[in-house]
């Protein structure tokens, strides 16, 4: 069995409720893009800034 702290119960039924079918991600990456988990990153030819997550 794998746990979250500070995940519980309804918490993680709710996160399966919401995902569905986890196959329908290649990747862990994926999943945390879809779910609007990851930084922005905004790049121009020797600079690269990190911003807040997507959602």
């Amino acid at each position: 069995m794998t746990q979250l702290p500070g995940v519980g119960t309804l918490t993680a039924l709710v996160i399966v409720a919401e995902i569905g079918d986890i196959s329908r991600f290649p990747s862990a990456r994926k999943l945390a893009a879809w779910a609007g988990l990851t930084p922005t990153v905004r790049s121009s030819d020797m600079t690269v800034r990190h911003g807040h997550i997507s959602k």
